[in-house]
């Protein structure tokens, strides 16, 4: 399996609204996107949260002009453009920074499907936040496990939570599959240890 750690460079460009007056709808922002992005093509992408593997914050900022093709909740702290990778041979992913519980350190992944010409709706793939004792971390891989073309998604959670009063540290450490059948399957949490030792975030987060 040829897999690689896809680096998220930080940059200060702005994406371009299309209009300074009217707010930008979707078609428009993916021409965008795909203007600004890297493309890259590998068999697998591994996906975190900067704040999860210690990176600065990074990807490239969206114009505020483009709010009206993004979810409300995105309209806090900025939505910033990582890259785009091939699904397989119709569908572009994009991986988008946008906010979370304090500040952008989310990252979603937007679907497109170029036959359609239309999006699907975003999903959470990576996070890390907390709040004195607890913590919560999401890490994502995009692969295709069986081999049939298109990628699936692999998804780890991780949360630790110590006790104010007895100082124990509980902790929880959940990995799920979601296949590609048309559309991403419903979530099946796996036990699979072959699974859980390749999809180990440490061995990828460098």
């Amino acid at each position: 399996m040829n897999t690689r750690l896809i680096a998220l460079l930080a940059c200060g460009a702005f994406i371009p609204p299309c209009s300074a007056q009217q707010p930008a709808p979707r078609r428009v922002l993916r021409r965008s996107l795909d203007v600004v992005t890297q493309l890259r093509v590998t068999d697998t992408v591994f996906i975190a949260s900067p704040r999860a593997c210690g990176h600065a914050p990074s990807g490239i900022a969206i114009d505020s002009a483009f709010d009206a093709a993004f979810p409300d909740a995105y309209n806090q702290d900025g939505v910033f453009a990582i890259l785009r990778t091939p699904l397989d041979n119709s569908r572009i992913g994009y991986l988008l920074r946008v906010p979370s519980q304090y500040e952008s350190s989310a990252i979603d992944l937007w679907e497109f499907d170029q036959r359609r010409d239309a999006w699907r709706a975003p999903i959470r793939m990576a996070d890390a936040f907390g709040d004195g004792p607890w913590a919560l971390t999401w890490w994502a891989w995009l692969v295709d496990l069986n081999r049939d073309g298109h990628k699936d998604l692999v998804l780890r959670h991780q949360e630790s939570r110590i006790n104010e009063t007895s100082l124990k540290q509980s902790t929880s450490d959940s990995l799920f599959i979601r296949m590609w059948d048309g559309v991403y399957a419903p979530a099946t949490l796996t036990a699979d240890s072959t699974l859980r030792a390749v999809f180990d975030p440490q061995r990828w987060c460098r």
